[in-house]
């Protein structure tokens, strides 16, 4: 293999360098076309490459904005739709179910704990006050079972069963504050027992057991209270 001479200053060292050899003395660079050109198609196809992907990164970009503008101008229209919507209903004197919803909500029931608060309002504070009667806890309210009533089939009479005696709760129990008597559908006699908070309790809390006379079982429960 014939040795190679730096044609400058006759040297015979070089060194390896990107598309061919230098001389080590003079720093005369000779350059192998071949490679040159084969680095150079290599980097175009790089640049290529990193061309196409920026490229496609763009697109990318730009779809997701486009799909993220639209969302949000399509939800803006549609929450303006049920504003106008719902605005339109109130506003209109025939539709007399939201007008009577919403006179019934603002004026004919007062506020939450109020002697005028609604049913379902009175029922959840009674709910979180129940400890405060004398004797009751939540446990012992809500381990009362209602008794199961059947009709008869012979004489058509109401039959009730699997329901808590109302003897075993008292006994668990002071006095009730009140005792009275109904007749309920089937002509048979109810007796109502009622436990109240104490007159000078701040809250106004009752619980009213209903039994029947004849089985001793409770066939209903109710509760109610609101603040004093």
């Amino acid at each position: 293999m014939k040795k190679q001479i730096c044609e400058q200053c006759g040297g015979n060292e070089f060194i390896e360098i990107e598309n061919g050899v230098e001389c080590a003395f003079c720093h005369t660079q000779y350059i192998d076309s071949a490679l040159e050109e084969a680095n150079k198609i290599k980097q175009i196809k790089i640049d290529e490459k990193t061309s196409e992907t920026a490229q496609e990164e763009k697109v990318y970009k730009f779809k997701t904005k486009f799909w993220t503008i639209n969302i949000i101008l399509f939800s803006i229209a549609l929450l303006v739709f049920f504003v106008i919507a719902i605005v339109g209903a109130l506003k209109n004197p025939n539709n007399s179910e939201i007008n009577a919803f919403s006179k019934s909500s603002s004026s004919s029931y007062g506020p939450y704990g109020s002697p005028t608060a609604s049913s379902r309002d009175k029922y959840e504070f009674a709910a979180n006050h129940l400890s405060e009667i004398p004797g009751w806890t939540n446990h012992l309210f809500y381990s009362i079972h209602c008794a199961t009533e059947t009709k008869d089939g012979a004489d058509g009479k109401m039959t009730y069963t699997g329901g808590t005696l109302y003897s075993t709760l008292a006994a668990a129990l002071p006095a009730p504050t009140q005792i009275y008597s109904t007749v309920d559908d089937e002509g048979q006699n109810v007796l109502n027992a009622v436990w109240r908070t104490p007159a000078t309790s701040k809250n106004n809390v009752e619980i009213d057991i209903q039994y029947n006379q004849k089985s001793g079982q409770i066939v209903n429960w109710n509760f109610a209270g609101y603040k004093n």
